[in-house]
C-alpha cells in the first residue's frame, strides 16, 4: 500500500512539472522570446551617412549588427557582414516612412520585413523574424524607389570553408 501511494505522488509531481514546462514553452513561443539555443541575433536599422559627391542627402544608409560587429551600407559603399550558417533572430527597427527592410537571396528569397509607410521617427516599428541562413549570399536592403540600387544595403555572406552552424 505504501509503495502504491509513493508511485502516485511521483506521477503527480511529474505531471505538474510537465505542465509547467509546457506553459513556459507556450509563453515563450507566443511572445517571440528568443534564447541563444534558438539562434543568434541580428539587428538592422537605418543610419545617417553623408558622402561627399553623393547625389543623395545624408541618411541613405542601412546597417546590420551581429555579435558586436556593425556594418553599414550607403552610396557606393555597400557593407559586408560574414556569418556562420544557422538560425538567426533578425530584429529591425524601422523609424522612417520612406524606407523599408527586405531580406533577399539569389535563390528567390524576397522577405519583406517592414513596408515603406510603416515606420516613423515618432513611432518606430520594431519587428523580429526568425530566419535560417544556409551557405551563400544574402542581402538586407531598402527596396523603396531604387534605394538598394543606390547602395542602401548590407551584403551577408554565410559560410566559408569548414564553417557550420
Amino acid at each position: 500500500m505504501i509503495k502504491a501511494i509513493f508511485t502516485k505522488q511521483r506521477i503527480a509531481v511529474l505531471l505538474v512539472a510537465l505542465a509547467t514546462a509546457s506553459a513556459i514553452a507556450a509563453l515563450a513561443a507566443s511572445t517571440g522570446t528568443a534564447t541563444s539555443t534558438d539562434g543568434r541575433s541580428l539587428d538592422g536599422s537605418f543610419c545617417s551617412h553623408a558622402v561627399i559627391g553623393s547625389p543623395f542627402p545624408a541618411g541613405l544608409c542601412i546597417q546590420l549588427t551581429s555579435e558586436g560587429q556593425t556594418t553599414q551600407g550607403y552610396y557606393h559603399s555597400p557593407g559586408l557582414l560574414t556569418l556562420r550558417p544557422g538560425n538567426y533572430w533578425l530584429t529591425v527597427t524601422d523609424n522612417s516612412p520612406v524606407h523599408n527592410f527586405s531580406l533577399t537571396a539569389p535563390d528567390g528569397l524576397d522577405m519583406d520585413i517592414t513596408t515603406t509607410p510603416e515606420g516613423s521617427s515618432s513611432s518606430p516599428v520594431v519587428r523580429t523574424v526568425k530566419v535560417h541562413l544556409d551557405h551563400g549570399p544574402y542581402r538586407l536592403i531598402c527596396d523603396n524607389d531604387g534605394h538598394a540600387a543606390a547602395g542602401m544595403y548590407v551584403d551577408i555572406e554565410v559560410g566559408g570553408v569548414g564553417q557550420v552552424g
